[in-house]
């Protein structure tokens, strides 16, 4: 299969012919190789899909140049800082690095990807606070940073997400209370947030998200009685 992996490089890299290729996918192929440089020789390639192999090393600094709108690198082994490379191609609109092994803190150059609709950093090894470059990834719909070892709180600028529709913060480490800037995220329709430390607090305003159907506040600290709003969730069908 690695052999099959380096012969697909080979041909479209290396051609002398001009081909368009918008396309790549090679998932679940049982892959264990480091990723190469030579994708960056594919001008037109736009959504590339290495998922659910055993990938190792990290991102070559070669794919900052790259104009990828869609990226998927789930369920590899690869390790490392979070890539720079990444940060810099601004084309992105979905990125996810789920289930690798990366570590450390997520650098203030993710600010860099203001184009993003989803992204998902789940199931790393991903340390310190949430930077508040985060808050400049304004047109984020989906976001999924489960199974990692934040510090300190949910920040408060999770506010300037306002077209977000599914949030996902589950076993991430970080202590409570759920911020109450959250009440403005009125277009969620999933939000599931688990496992928080530190003191209690009362149930979180969440009136104004009318479009929830699935709601998830497990092991939140949370105390007192559940809000009367509820009723009015008419699309709620999972809490």
């Amino acid at each position: 299969m690695v052999f099959l992996f380096c012969l697909l490089f080979f041909y479209y890299c290396n051609t002398s012919f001009d081909y368009e290729l918008y396309f790549l996918l090679i998932s679940s192929q049982n892959i264990s190789t480091s990723l190469p440089t030579e994708f960056t020789k594919l001008p037109y390639l736009q959504l590339l899909d290495l998922s659910r192999n055993y990938l190792r090393g990290t991102i070559p600094p070669e794919w900052a140049t790259m104009r990828l709108s869609n990226l998927s690198l789930m369920g590899n082994r690869l390790s490392g800082r979070f890539p720079t490379a990444l940060t810099k191609i601004a084309t992105l609109l979905y990125l996810s690095i789920e289930g690798n092994r990366f570590s450390g803190p997520i650098p203030k150059e993710i600010a860099n990807l203001k184009n993003l609709d989803k992204l998902d950093l789940s199931s790393n090894d991903f340390t310190g606070h949430l930077p508040a470059a985060l808050a400049k990834l304004t047109n984020l719909t989906y976001l999924r940073i489960c199974d990692n070892n934040f510090t300190g709180k949910i920040p408060n600028f999770i506010s300037q997400w306002t077209q977000i529709e599914r949030l996902d913060i589950q076993g991430s480490s970080f202590e409570g209370p759920i911020p109450s800037s959250i009440f403005a995220l009125t277009q969620l329709r999933d939000l599931r947030i688990s496992d928080l430390k530190g003191g209690g607090s009362t149930f979180p305003s969440l009136e104004n998200m009318l479009k929830l159907s699935i709601l998830v506040l497990r092991n939140c600290l949370i105390h007192g009685k559940i809000p009367n709003y509820f009723k009015d969730m008419m699309y709620l069908n999972t809490m």
